[in-house]
């Protein structure tokens, strides 16, 4: 954290000036996968993690040039919202169709290089709290069951 000797200080300024919620986003120069740590998982070390943030590089591992929808779905994250893919021990196969049925254009669910080609989903949006009333199939899509 740039001024601070570390994030542990970083965070103890922010708690001091009596914040109760912090999103840091990183941009980092050079090629990498982007990735959001967000506080809602219940196996999340909150002596290791207390900060919830993204880290988004200018570049894909592939060499292209970061998009605005991979900005929006990692801090979307971050207020909840759910990956709609396959993900490493999160999201399976059964869930990605799932969602594919239901929200292929979803920000959530694919990048595109025009972010006006996708939408916050219902599920999305009740999961951010702009939608109060889930549906009930909404829970088979939840990566944290």
């Amino acid at each position: 954290m740039i001024g601070y000797a570390d994030s542990l200080a970083f965070y103890n300024w922010a708690k001091d000036q009596g914040f109760d919620n912090v999103l840091v986003i990183l941009f980092a120069k050079g090629s990498g996968t982007g990735y959001a740590m967000s506080m809602e998982s219940e196996n999340m070390d909150r002596g290791l993690f207390y900060l919830e943030g993204a880290i988004l590089y200018e570049k894909y591992l592939n060499g292209l040039d970061l998009v605005s929808s991979s900005i929006a779905h990692e801090i979307l994250h971050n207020f909840g919202a759910w990956d709609l893919y396959v993900t490493f021990r999160q999201q399976f196969r059964e869930m990605e169709s799932l969602a594919r049925e239901h929200f292929s254009n979803s920000i959530m669910h694919r990048v595109d290089f025009s972010i006006n080609n996708l939408s916050i989903d219902p599920l999305t949006a009740w999961r951010i709290g702009w939608n109060k009333t889930p549906e009930p199939w909404f829970y088979a899509l939840n990566p944290f069951s």
